[in-house]
């Protein structure tokens, strides 16, 4: 039987720890207000789509929905004020559950694209319909294809390509995966647990991770890192998905989480705070 009083002091460590870790949320939007177009974070956000039919979005059965061909995008910070990474160790986080409305598997070499990227204080998005104010911006992007291996790419600031996601031209590719999309609409919908993390390394490097698992079957689950030695952007306040024609998709659960790893100094403290929790077990053992 394990001892009580050792699991609880190694819980009040690791609760020290986790704390001091500094972990904030963004954006936790899962649309249980059963609308996209609220902006009160981080618990929903406003997502606005690039055609001028809003009824090609919205949310369905408590997902966000959105027609083929065209990309969704939402801001999770005030303007002016994006999240910046900016001490080694610091990590933005989107996680994201995705999966197909459609009777048709995703096609074509950009099956899914997402990104995270930095508005640099110029215009942002107010309604459906505006797909050409992104030239200022810079971000990350993953693209995904289901004929061809996914990739991670950067786009900077100056593009000739103004829309942000329904083309990619421009972009520059930092790294490519060795796995395609794999994503099925069978059974419908088919729910895939998506991630996308950009850290700063102690170099000044951007390191981003992509990762897709089929929730119902853990096991299909595809992961790579590419590292970029040049960074366009260390700060970040736009959110965005598209999707390649003719296949709808459902989007839930979208969050974004910043984390940093703790100082040497924190760790100090806890180890100094578990010091002294043993110190007094110890005489209560004793007494």
């Amino acid at each position: 039987m394990k001892n009580p009083r050792f699991l609880s002091l190694a819980l009040v460590g690791g609760l020290l720890l986790a704390t001091s870790a500094g972990a904030q949320v963004l954006l936790s939007d899962t649309f249980s207000d059963g609308n996209r177009s609220g902006q009160t974070l981080p618990g929903s956000a406003a997502w606005l789509i690039s055609s001028a039919t809003s009824s090609n979005a919205g949310v369905t059965s408590g997902a966000l929905t959105t027609n083929s061909g065209l990309s969704i995008t939402s801001y999770f910070t005030a303007s002016g004020s994006p999240f910046t990474l900016a001490t080694a160790g610091q990590t933005l986080t989107l996680t994201f559950d995705i999966a197909y409305a459609s009777n048709t598997d995703p096609t074509g070499n950009t099956a899914l694209k997402l990104g995270l990227f930095n508005s640099n204080g110029n215009t942002r998005l107010t309604a459906d319909g505006t797909n050409n104010i992104f030239a200022p911006y810079s971000g990350y992007a993953v693209t995904a294809g289901y004929t061809t291996n996914s990739s991670i790419r950067e786009r900077a600031t100056g593009l000739a390509n103004t829309a942000l996601l329904t083309s990619t031209s421009g972009y520059t590719v930092v790294g490519t995966s060795s796995f395609t999309f794999g994503i099925t609409d069978t059974p419908e919908p088919n729910y895939y647990n998506g991630l996308f993390s950009i850290t700063r390394t102690a170099a000044g490097h951007l390191e981003m991770t992509y990762t897709l698992t089929q929730a119902s079957n853990p096991s299909n689950s595809w992961s790579y890192t590419v590292t970029d030695t040049t960074p366009v952007t260390f700060g970040f306040d736009t959110v965005s998905f598209s999707t390649s024609s003719g296949t709808n998709m459902y989007l839930d659960n979208i969050t974004l989480t910043a984390t940093a790893i703790p100082e040497p100094s924190t760790y100090a403290l806890g180890s100094g705070a578990l010091a002294l929790l043993a110190a007094c077990l110890l005489r209560r053992r004793r007494a």
